[in-house]
């Protein structure tokens, strides 16, 4: 598969065909369209795109309208009351099957009349994982360097039973191996305020990696998210992996970090490790404390129950990081690709803005500073090696993070 498909009905119809391995025929173009599959084949899997190829968000299953309408509607859970009024809507034309009608752009399987009834398919792969035959919707996501396929696996009765994400290629498939070992630790430790999928299945098939994950609770009523528990939340995860004390100059975290910045083009690579310099010797030798980060926590990874917070998508959990990375990335990633930001500021006042976040954990003003100036040295370094500048927003954000990162050295003396 290509690391960037030109178009959202490329990424598409080139998704559907490793979903759906030869002998299957893949198949994309508006109702009524498909019929040049070849002589004697027959159609095993069909998909209505919404709200159409070129802007698809969602494959969403035909031959199962109950899943079909499970899949749009949990699709706006996270947002706003109007686009879940909306989704609603959709929901039931599809329910009644008068979305067939409206949404008329497909992407249609075939299989040849002489192979088996159950060919071997993704969903005749899950199917297997879970018990049952099943019906799968396909999410797809703004082009960026870790896009892969991200499968919601229901019954055919509408009925959410699992996740599953595809590793396409060495990257993808690192980050879906990585996931499934970070939920399977964090799964093991004793937790008090927020809740992991279990790890249904993990196995290569045709050539990718395909893990499975139990579907959390996402439907149930939600709760605010407070600045107060989500701090537990970051706490209980930085604990996962114990806490330990050590001069940054000194620590293996800043040594890795290092590490990583001399893999990278030697432009960014020389900036960041410049900055990594002057963030050192403005903290000086006073000891920081070390910890695990969930690595992406963001309200789109998180959902606020009552009782619980669910957290999915740990596939860059890493430990012996410095305390408070996830309050800072929380922070960060909701203000950072927002319409009109002012990424050099954003930059500039990061230690300052976050100071109190981080103080909820246990981090004095030095202490809080450097966390939030390394995290934004780790994060641009993971951005300048996933070349998140070549797709998408980060093609402008990126270059002025880089611009403005040469000054967090000033913000930690200060």
């Amino acid at each position: 598969m290509s690391a960037r498909p030109a178009s959202r009905t490329e990424f598409l119809a080139e998704t559907a065909r490793l979903l759906w391995p030869s002998p299957g025929a893949v198949t994309t173009g508006r109702a009524g369209a498909n019929g040049s599959h070849a002589a004697g084949s027959r159609v095993v899997s069909e998909f209505l795109a919404l709200p159409d190829l070129a802007h698809a968000r969602l494959l969403l299953p035909l031959r199962a309208r109950r899943a079909a309408a499970a899949v749009a509607h949990r699709y706006a859970e996270p947002w706003s009351p109007v686009r879940r009024m909306r989704a609603r809507a959709m929901s039931l034309a599809l329910a009644s099957g008068a979305a067939e009608l409206l949404l008329r752009d497909r992407v249609t399987v075939a299989a040849p009349a002489g192979a088996n009834d159950t060919f071997d398919s993704i969903e005749t792969l899950l199917a297997g994982v879970v018990g049952r035959p099943v019906a799968v919707g396909l999410y797809v996501t703004r082009p960026r360097a870790n896009r892969k396929p991200l499968l919601q696996v229901l019954t055919e009765d509408g009925v959410l039973v699992a996740f599953t994400k595809v590793g396409v290629d060495d990257f993808t498939r690192t980050l879906v191996t990585n996931e499934a070992q970070a939920v399977r630790m964090v799964g093991r430790e004793p937790r008090r305020s927020f809740t992991v999928p279990d790890v249904l299945d993990l196995r290569t098939w045709h050539g990718l990696e395909v893990l499975t994950l139990s579907a959390l609770p996402v439907h149930e009523r939600r709760a605010t998210l407070d600045p107060g528990r989500l701090a537990v939340v970051a706490a209980e995860i930085a604990a996962t992996a114990g806490i330990e004390l050590a001069v940054p100059a000194w620590s293996a975290y800043v040594q890795r970090l290092r590490d990583r910045l001399g893999m990278l083009p030697a432009g960014a690579g020389h900036r960041l490790a410049t900055a990594v310099d002057g963030i050192l010797d403005a903290h000086g030798t006073a000891p920081l404390p070390f910890a695990a980060w969930h690595g992406d926590l963001t309200p789109w990874n998180m959902a606020t129950l009552r009782d619980t917070v669910l957290v999915w998508d740990w596939e860059r959990y890493e430990t012996g990081v410095p305390l408070g990375f996830d309050l800072v990335h929380h922070h960060v990633q909701q203000h950072l690709l927002a319409p009109g930001a002012d990424v050099g500021a954003l930059v500039r006042q990061l230690p300052r803005r976050t100071s109190a976040a981080l103080g909820s954990v246990g981090l004095d003003l030095r202490e809080a500073t450097t966390c939030a100036a390394l995290y934004l040295v780790d994060i641009a370094a993971r951005y300048v090696h996933d070349r998140q500048d070549e797709v998408g927003a980060m093609a402008t954000v990126l270059p002025a993070m880089l611009d403005a990162i040469g000054d967090l050295g000033a913000a930690v003396r200060e």
